[in-house]
């Protein structure tokens, strides 16, 4: 497993260089471990998708999805967006959605370019 990583981040890497300009840059914006917490982390009473303001809640899909967004507005042809594993498993949102992939399908609407499964993505 680590050498077909290794592997595919040699190739990623000899690609961005073949294609680099002088004073080109990639933004990559990176998630891991999220266990299908959408709406993030804290009291679920409290959270508040579109301000921070007075809200303890930390993350939540609609945050990220706003930032990939804005994001990829100002750097469209610049930005990767990953996630490195574990996305899935971890709330009820998961097991009680009965469509097939709907976290996935909502990741991909969100601009995600990557999705890599983690090991509790399978429990």
């Amino acid at each position: 497993m680590k050498k077909a990583v290794l592997l595919t981040l040699m190739v990623l890497y000899s690609v961005i260089r073949l294609n680099a300009q002088e004073g080109s840059s990639l933004i990559i914006l990176h998630t891991n471990d999220f266990h299908s917490h959408l709406q993030g982390f804290a009291p679920e009473s409290a959270f508040t998708p579109d301000t921070t303001d007075g809200d303890p809640t930390f993350g939540g899909f609609s945050r990220i999805a706003g930032i990939i967004s804005d994001v990829r507005l100002n750097n469209p042809n610049s930005t990767l967006v990953v996630d490195a594993g574990d996305c899935l498993m971890g709330t009820l949102f998961h097991p009680l959605e009965p469509s097939t992939g709907f976290q996935l399908n909502l990741m991909k609407k969100a601009g995600y370019d990557v999705v890599a499964l983690g090991n509790h993505d399978f429990d």
